[in-house]
């Protein structure tokens, strides 16, 4: 989307220390047009020379996507794998805390003396209700786990931005003026030794060599792993969503279970009267849950999809504007620390507010669909009742899933005709046009197209709760 725009650099360019000459990869030596370039003789590189000098950066950069792109989808892989074995494990503790119910005669003997072998029994019947309800989503979550897992690369927004921040810098390669070994190769080293683990973090790192304030791009490289940790947490965030979901309903159920024991002992109901009650429940939240997961998975893979698509763009935005500031901070003297701020900064709050829409989006609608499966289940309450919603909150929600990628593309066009438009040495339209674009063009659109009010929707919807946990 982004095509690099700098502005000629003024006849007195500051003189500046070269960054660190990247290791020649095993196996072989640089091309010479590499080392004319590092060594400041921009003059000896021919057209050939010249080709020659990105072919080999074009492999070097396939070669460490490569390596990098593994190593990242085994770590994602990993860390979705140990999140999804502590809940279940947490999920497993809780189970085992139902056998404490076997202590309820302790507090119920006086109040029913003569009555402790009856309590006992009804405890231990509440006791192994209260493990078996908690032990069933376990189970289901365990499936859940094993699709979860062949999804987890595709639906890792992290894994989709690193893939297409490598082919974004091979793109705006020929952008990078006489010295593009410098300002690539040595971010290059910093993936394969493992100092970096991405793209925009190794490039803003590498700024430091040519910037007189590095603080700024090691705030911005903070900066970006915060966001890249923060979007490596979506794609389990809505798995977690169902847990939780699961957890606030089991509440009456939960209840009736404690309450079985002192409810049978006083003669308020008899044992097969609650034992009937508790097993429509578990049958009903065992199809409310196993629905429930089945539409976690065409969410995941329907919002995975948007992901994918807006990846590309975003990735190509993010890495350009960093590239134009790498080359700001090499031809102007004192370069405008907010400036760079602006700039990186507008385009990572872009990424990040089109990301989590999506995941907003998907965990709205899951909840009330939760609700809604759980009524037909547990009451009988017909979908035919909620088809206004399931009509248009379904369509709300493509629209959610559509609306960044459609929005970028058109942005794009915009962007890139401010920036045919600016005069040379105009670098603060030049950094600053295209991020202010995104970043107020996509709340404004968002709110205008009635983004905002799907998700008000989606988020209101009111649906009636059971009456079954009641008795």
């Amino acid at each position: 989307m982004v095509v690099l725009f700098a502005p000629q650099a003024s006849p007195a360019e500051p003189e500046r220390d070269p960054a660190p000459a990247a290791d020649p990869a095993p196996g072989g030596d640089l091309a010479p047009a590499a080392d004319a370039a590092r060594a400041g003789e921009p003059e000896a590189l021919s057209a050939e020379d010249e080709a020659a000098l990105m072919a080999f950066i074009v492999q070097k950069i396939d070669e460490v996507q490569a390596k990098v792109m593994d190593k990242l989808a085994t770590k994602m892989a990993a860390k979705n794998e140990a999140r999804f074995d502590l809940v279940i494990d947490i999920l497993f503790v809780l189970s085992l805390s139902g056998l404490l119910l076997l202590l309820l005669p302790l507090f119920l003997r006086r109040r029913y003396p003569g009555r402790g072998r009856e309590l006992f029994k009804l405890s231990a019947t509440a006791a192994v209700m209260f493990v078996v309800t908690m032990l069933l989503f376990s189970a289901l979550l365990v499936v859940f786990k094993s699709v979860q897992a062949e999804l987890s690369i595709a639906t890792n927004p992290v894994v989709q931005l690193t893939d297409a921040a490598f082919d974004a810098l091979k793109d705006n390669l020929g952008e990078l003026g006489e010295f593009p070994d410098e300002l690539v190769l040595p971010p290059l080293e910093q993936l394969i030794s493992g100092a970096a683990e991405d793209v925009p973090t190794a490039l803003l790192s590498n700024a430091a060599a040519f910037a007189h304030d590095v603080t700024v791009f090691k705030s911005l490289a903070r900066t970006f792993s915060w966001v890249k940790d923060i979007l490596g947490f979506l794609p389990i965030l809505l798995s977690l969503l169902v847990v939780a979901l699961f957890l606030m309903t089991q509440k009456d159920i939960v209840l009736t279970i404690i309450r079985m024991p002192e409810r049978v002992i006083s003669g308020e109901a008899t044992a097969a009267e609650v034992n009937r009650l508790v097993r429509h429940r578990l049958v009903a939240e065992a199809l409310t849950t196993g629905a429930l997961l089945l539409g976690l998975a065409v969410l995941m893979v329907l919002t995975t999809l948007a992901m994918v698509v807006v990846a590309q763009p975003a990735a190509e935005a993010l890495i350009g504007y960093v590239l134009v500031n790498l080359l700001y901070v090499t031809q102007v003297p004192e370069a405008s620390t907010a400036l760079v701020y602006v700039s990186v900064g507008g385009t990572l709050l872009f990424i990040v507010l089109a990301l989590v829409s999506l995941v907003l989006g998907a965990g709205f609608l899951l909840g009330k669909w939760q609700k809604i499966l759980r009524a037909r289940f547990a009451d009988g309450v017909p979908l035919g009742s909620h088809k206004r919603f399931i009509r248009l909150g379904s369509l709300g929600f493509l629209w959610i899933l559509v609306f960044p990628f459609l929005f970028i593309l058109a942005a794009g066009e915009v962007i890139d005709l401010v920036l045919a438009g600016i005069k040379d040495g105009d670098w603060t339209m030049a950094l600053a046009s295209g991020p202010l674009i995104l970043v107020l063009g996509f709340v404004l659109f968002y709110w205008l197209l009635r983004g905002l009010r799907t998700q008000r929707y989606l988020f209101r919807y009111k649906v009636a709760p059971t009456a079954a946990g009641a008795a």
